[in-house]
């Protein structure tokens, strides 16, 4: 479960370019090989600096002004960047310091500079300052593309029979399209906790679906349980997103399980995309989720807090997928209606509409107050 490093990405034969190249060699380099930078050597090949198509842009953008134009109200920045314009080889036209990373980094870690920097690619150099690879945006999300069968051996051999000692049969492991979701018994919902997050920290794995069940929630005094945060009622599931539409729902949850003796899980979900690696930040993304559910359940009346057995949880994966699994064996999933913009009802409209087609249980969408105030959502009779 050891999360990959830089150097088991990164690309290790490396296009250079020599501190006296040309501009137009190095322009035409870039489109011949398809790449938007190459890294700049000195005399004892280290790494002097990079070369970006950025940096050769600022020749286009000056394009027609005067060779000794001047501006004496000019931003530093724009001096520096109308000099570059006028640079002819590599030494004139490259970044420096460039912002490199070590190869014994972790991917996330390299991720987080990219995104921290804005940049698309980082050279890796050794202690000595020598290049020995480049690691661009196309290689961290090579980490995600791993074989399922391959994911779910290293869960269920790692994870379930060494980690947890866990019986062979006790919990199911299917993978598609890396979504891990994991189903059966244990003992303890403590070790269904820890196998779930054991397996999102699995190199590949983009969310994990949690439906193991547990027979006693030993982090809430020894009380017995059925499905994971479950009273001895019907369990409501409730979608929650930090929005309006989002804050009714939960508050209509809360108070519709007060009424029918049920209890509440409030769910958030994220949807990891490819073109964006901030994404691919677990931790930092789950702690703002778990930070806005948190808020959301302490802005609600004590009175209602109290009223019901309330748990929260994150899971990473797209919403509408998520909301219907995690709805698995409830009695209700709860939604809210958005109408902050059209473009934000469109989102949340698809989720609902997708989860209403799909949805193992009634589903019931919560009108916001303002905006139809002669609307009350109903809970339905029954299945139908």
């Amino acid at each position: 479960m050891d999360q990959p490093a830089v150097r088991d990405v990164m690309t290790a034969d490396v296009l250079t370019v020599d501190l006296d190249v040309p501009y137009a060699e190095i322009a035409a380099l870039l489109a011949e090989h398809r790449i938007n930078a190459v890294p700049v050597l000195d005399d004892l090949r280290r790494l002097a600096g990079i070369v970006t198509e950025g940096d050769l842009l600022r020749r286009v953008e000056f394009l027609g002004e005067p060779a000794d134009a001047t501006h004496l109200l000019e931003r530093p920045s724009r001096r520096a960047a109308r000099e570059k314009a006028r640079a002819a080889v590599a030494r004139q036209l490259m970044t420096v310091p460039a912002v490199t990373v070590s190869p014994d980094a972790a991917v996330a870690d390299a991720a987080r500079l990219m995104a921290d920097r804005n940049i698309k690619q980082l050279p890796v150099v050794d202690r000595q300052g020598r290049l020995v690879g480049i690691v661009a945006r196309r290689n961290l999300l090579a980490v995600f593309k791993r074989a399922d069968a391959d994911i779910r051996a290293e869960i269920v051999e790692s994870i379930l029979r060494r980690a947890l000692h866990l019986e062979p049969d006790a919990v199911t492991v299917d993978v598609r399209d890396g979504v891990v979701t994991l189903s059966g018994m244990v003992r303890q919902a403590s070790k269904a906790q820890i196998a779930v997050r054991l397996a999102e920290a699995v190199t590949g794995v983009t969310a994990v679906l949690d439906h193991i069940r547990f027979e006693l929630d030993d982090e809430r005094a020894g009380r017995p349980a059925g499905e994971p945060g479950e009273g001895s009622g019907p369990l409501l599931v409730v979608g929650v997103d930090g929005s309006d539409g989002g804050r009714e729902a939960l508050s209509w949850a809360v108070a519709h399980a007060a009424d029918v003796g049920g209890s509440v899980l409030a769910v958030a979900a994220w949807h990891w995309l490819e073109d964006d690696l901030s994404t691919t930040l677990e931790v930092d993304e789950r702690q703002h989720l778990s930070d806005m559910l948190a808020r959301e359940v302490e802005a609600l009346p004590a009175r209602q807090r109290a009223a019901v057995p309330l748990r929260t949880k994150t899971v990473r994966g797209r919403p509408a997928e998520v909301l219907c699994a995690e709805s698995a064996g409830a009695a209700l999933l709860v939604l809210g209606r958005h109408g902050h913009s059209r473009a934000r009802a469109a989102r949340a409209g698809s989720v609902s509409e997708e989860c209403i087609r799909r949805a193992p249980c009634p589903v019931v969408v919560v009108p916001r107050p303002h905006h139809e105030p002669a609307a009350a959502a109903k809970a339905p009779a029954g299945p139908g």
